[in-house]
């Protein structure tokens, strides 16, 4: 069977994410072990991914936690010092 970049890009994504299923997951893997070119294109996403982790990006399912994480880094960075002038 022939698989389509674009749709093997997308397991791929799939994969990365968590959101795989199993029939897919079965697939990709052979693809990975079969063709040299769709293991690399899987270790260039893992090392993509782990870049943009180290940056503070997060692939975390839970997106409420995902959110809390932003709310933070913006109310870290909108800390503003009042300073009060007397006359």
């Amino acid at each position: 069977m022939t698989f389509t970049k674009e749709y093997i890009q997308q397991l791929l994504i799939e994969k990365i994410t968590g959101t795989i299923d199993a029939d897919d997951d079965i697939v990709i893997r052979k693809l990975m072990m079969e063709n040299e070119d769709v293991l690399h294109q899987w270790k260039a996403i893992q090392q993509q991914v782990k870049q943009a982790e180290a940056q503070g990006f997060s692939m975390e399912g839970d997106e409420e936690k995902s959110w809390q994480h932003v709310a933070l880094k913006i109310a870290k960075q909108r800390k503003v010092s009042v300073i009060s002038i007397m006359n």
